[in-house]
């Protein structure tokens, strides 16, 4: 079995910490290119959704955007990302999830407008991160 294999495995552990560092590497290892990554796409977005720890779903959430999705996919997981950043408790969370939804709606444009409006919703938002984060990506043009 391959590393990414071990490390996907390990996102069903039920010892936190273990999916908290299989979470960690495998979005650094995304870093780098997504082929060794990409066969494990579907129990990437499985576990994102599964996951209640907000540090897991954080680190997932950012190795989405990098691989490839079909336009149904993208669509769903942009919704997904949109309740999210509407309504998790953790902003590192939030701010991921607009994130991956700007990546998102610069590869499939039925999905800028839902990008622009979380960035617009985003600057008004009650947590500074939130704020920053959506005033950088304005002033920064991505969407």
């Amino acid at each position: 079995m391959s590393v990414v294999a071990d490390l996907v495995a390990a996102l069903r552990s039920r010892r936190p910490l273990v999916c908290l560092r299989a979470a960690d590497a495998l979005e650094k290892i995304s870093r780098g290119g997504t082929d060794v990554i990409a066969p494990y796409r579907r129990q990437l977005m499985h576990a994102v959704v599964r996951t209640k720890d907000p540090v897991v779903r954080w680190n997932l959430i950012q190795v989405l955007p990098r691989l490839d999705h079909d336009r149904e996919a993208m669509v769903r997981l942009a919704r997904r990302m949109e309740v999210w950043f509407l309504s998790d408790a953790s902003a590192i969370v939030r701010v991921a999830a607009l994130e991956a939804v700007v990546e998102f709606g610069k590869r499939n444009p039925s999905l800028e407008a839902l990008a622009r409006r979380m960035v617009s919703d985003g600057l008004t938002a009650p947590s500074a991160a939130v704020r920053a984060r959506a005033r950088r990506i304005e002033r920064s043009k991505r969407i």
